[in-house]
């Protein structure tokens, strides 16, 4: 699996969970929930239920296709200077994440 799917699918679930935060916070206001004990179990069940999107929304994934395409670009290098390395910035950001997660979870 990708860089992309796995980023894509992050994606998704942070907009579904930020919409879901954001209606839940709207409902706590609009019913004015004060009592301690059910402003926390309230917020515990929209926890939960933010943790379980992942189970209940099935994941996007790529079209299943054998075909490949490749493309090619290149230019030419003046002598003595090296072309600039490209970065795998999908690669990197969910290294950065996934480093993120580890170090929390210590």
């Amino acid at each position: 699996m990708s860089a992309a799917y796995w980023l894509g699918n992050l994606a998704a679930w942070s907009l579904q969970t930020t919409a879901l935060i954001a209606a839940g916070s709207l409902a706590a206001w609009v019913f004015r929930l004060r009592v301690p004990r059910i402003r926390l179990a309230y917020w515990q069940a929209l926890l939960a239920l933010c943790l379980l999107l992942p189970a209940v929304e099935p994941w996007r994934g790529g079209a299943n296709s054998d075909i490949q395409f490749t493309t090619i670009t290149s230019r030419s290098v003046p002598p003595g200077r090296t072309p600039p390395s490209s970065l795998p910035w999908r690669q990197a950001l969910l290294f950065v994440v996934a480093s993120g997660c580890a170090a929390r979870a210590l």
